[in-house]
């Protein structure tokens, strides 16, 4: 039986975690934003399901 796969697998993890999460957060961003602004498109699902406090009120508890 042969093996293959990298011998630093636990050192390796946190920087994987590392670059999903920052990718995910700049896909979000991205997806929130137009040019150099903020959308609040509340018909946009993740907009709306992730938009919890607007102008000050809270939205969602």
């Amino acid at each position: 039986v042969k093996i293959i796969g990298t011998t630093m697998a636990p050192e390796s993890v946190s920087t994987n975690a590392s670059d999903l999460y920052a990718k995910n957060m700049l896909n979000f961003i991205n997806h929130l934003t137009k040019e150099t602004q903020f959308t609040w498109d509340l018909e946009d699902q993740i907009t709306n399901d992730t938009l919890i406090i607007k102008n000050g009120e809270i939205r969602k508890s």
